[in-house]
């Protein structure tokens, strides 16, 4: 009798002896997770703001040589561009140089931040297109999740409209993947920009679905690139209307 009863107080005995090293391996193994969720975030904005950088500069150098393909003629007082400024590495050290967006999209699509020096009222960060409701950079900085979620909201709405132009008036595709295909085998827009939107729309899916929780920096990083892919669908919605 005695030993039957000595068996559950072994037993809760041990239990309690082992609480310890369980809740400590637990708490290791959500900390391996938190690394790698993190980790993949990162790796994914980095891929996105790389992409939206050469999106950019491949919808610079397309607007700089029209359909006739010759190299734009030198401003009066400068010489011919170099190598390396026609290069998309060229165009992006040309942005940074100028504080926040290259000059030419500037002046095409109205942006805030007209000058070096306005740089400056923006901390670094890419001032928004006028037509563009993005959040402002408060607004991201306060609320990480609510700020991504905004601007993709901004950037796939556009994406749509382009899409719907497209399309001329037959119903589009529910779903971002499809639109950006289609848009692709149509020659409308380049790997470069369907890997960038595609890297922010998986972002955006991890975070609402609580799988990925960004901070400030991540956020405005995230806003960033969804607003230079968001001027270049501008200059292509330009490019619809256009051809009607």
């Amino acid at each position: 009798m005695i030993g039957s009863l000595a068996w559950p107080v072994v037993l809760f005995i041990v239990v309690l002896l082992l609480l310890g090293p369980i809740r400590r391996l637990i708490g290791r193994i959500r900390t391996w997770k938190g690394f790698g969720v993190e980790a993949e975030l990162a790796e994914d904005l980095q891929v996105a703001r790389r992409q939206a950088r050469e999106a950019v500069g491949e919808a610079l150098t397309d607007s700089a040589r029209g359909d006739g393909d010759e190299a734009p003629p030198a401003a009066e007082g400068q010489g011919e561009p170099s190598a390396q400024e026609n290069t998309v590495e060229g165009t992006e050290q040309r942005a940074r140089t100028e504080g926040v967006w290259p000059q030419s999209l500037r002046e095409l699509y109205d942006i805030d931040g007209a000058s070096p020096a306005d740089a400056d009222k923006w901390n670094g960060h890419f001032a928004p297109p006028k037509s563009g409701k993005f959040p402002s950079v408060a607004r991201t900085v306060a609320a990480p999740e609510v700020g991504i979620r905004e601007s993709f909201e901004t950037l796939g709405g556009l994406i749509g409209e382009v899409s719907a132009l497209q399309r001329k008036g037959r119903v589009g595709p529910p779903d971002m993947p499809t639109i950006l295909g289609e848009l692709f085998r149509a020659g409308r827009v380049r790997g470069s920009f369907v890997r960038g939107v595609m890297k922010l729309w998986k972002v955006r899916n991890d975070v609402l679905v609580g799988e990925a929780s960004p901070g400030p920096d991540e956020a405005l990083d995230f806003r960033n690139s969804a607003m230079q892919l968001f001027v270049v669908a501008l200059k292509l919605r330009d490019e619809l209307i256009e051809e009607g």
